[in-house]
C-alpha cells in the first residue's frame, strides 16, 4: 500500500446542452471522486457554460499496489457536472491515463 496527496486542478469551458432542456440559466457544480473520495467545486450562478479556477486537494489518499504498477496504470479520476436546482448529473468525464 502507498500513500499519496493528490490536487484536481479544475478549469472547464464547455456547453452543457442537457442542462439547457432542464434550466435555461442552471447553476452548476462540478463533483470529482478519486477513488473513496470526493470534493465539490464552488457553485458558479446561472451560465451554460462553466467555468472554474479551482484546485482541489485530496490527501492521505491510499493505493495498494507497487508505486510503479499505480504509475503504469492509475485510478480513475470522475467529474460529474450536476445544476444544483435540480441536484440532477447532466455529464460524466471519466479520466483515464
Amino acid at each position: 500500500m502507498v500513500s499519496f496527496w493528490g490536487s484536481v486542478y479544475i478549469y472547464l469551458e464547455l456547453f452543457t446542452p442537457t442542462l439547457s432542456h432542464s434550466d435555461p440559466s442552471p447553476d452548476p457544480f462540478a463533483r470529482v471522486v478519486f477513488l473513496n473520495q470526493s470534493q465539490v467545486t464552488e457553485k458558479l450562478e446561472k451560465t451554460l457554460c462553466p467555468t472554474w479556477d479551482q484546485t482541489l486537494i485530496y490527501e492521505q489518499l491510499e493505493i495498494h499496489g507497487e508505486a510503479t504498477s499505480i504509475a503504469e496504470k492509475p485510478p480513475e479520476i470522475i467529474i460529474e457536472l450536476f445544476d444544483h436546482d435540480t441536484f440532477v448529473s447532466t455529464c460524466t468525464l471519466k479520466i483515464k491515463k
